[in-house]
């Protein structure tokens, strides 16, 4: 349709998220990521959302690592403990300019859009049926933690 091929199939992910006790990543609006998929493993800094643009830009450092579990041990042994996490299955798209993740979660179907510009990622949204209106800046942790709360029976 538009040129896209499927870059990776259809996989599972888990990804684990990490603080100290206080929560200092979290309060100061930033992540550390372990991630598991059949064929890669990898840890992922990710700084805050930068708030004067209408897309979700961030700051990311990641890196590939031999083993999640490992890479989870050694957090938790500099006082990092597993504070949340979540689980999604993603399919990866390219067509040499734009790379679109379609990510299947718990509190619903999403795509993730990497491309050269703001202004080209909004036109491609556009052609895909998509405006501004419908971009999502909020993290995966929070959109399922959200879908989990309105979905328990307490709430």
């Amino acid at each position: 349709m538009l040129g896209f091929r499927i870059a990776i199939g259809r996989h599972y992910e888990e990804n684990y998220l990490l603080d100290d006790a206080s929560g200092n990543l979290k309060i100061a609006g930033k992540l550390l990521r372990v991630r598991n998929t059949p064929s890669n493993k990898t840890v992922t800094f990710k700084g805050p959302i930068s708030a004067d643009s209408k897309l979700k830009h961030l700051t990311a450092i990641e890196c590939r690592i031999e083993s999640a579990k490992t890479m989870i041990t050694i957090f938790e042994e500099v006082w990092f403990r597993i504070r949340g996490g979540y689980s999604k299955y993603r399919t990866v798209f390219d067509d040499g300019k734009f790379n679109v993740s379609l990510d299947e979660t718990e509190a619903g179907n999403y795509l993730e859009v990497e491309g050269p510009s703001d202004e080209e990622i909004t036109r491609l949204g556009e052609k895909l049926g998509y405006s501004e209106h419908d971009f999502v800046r909020r993290t995966y942790a929070e959109l399922i933690g959200d879908a989990k709360r309105k979905s328990s029976p307490d709430s």
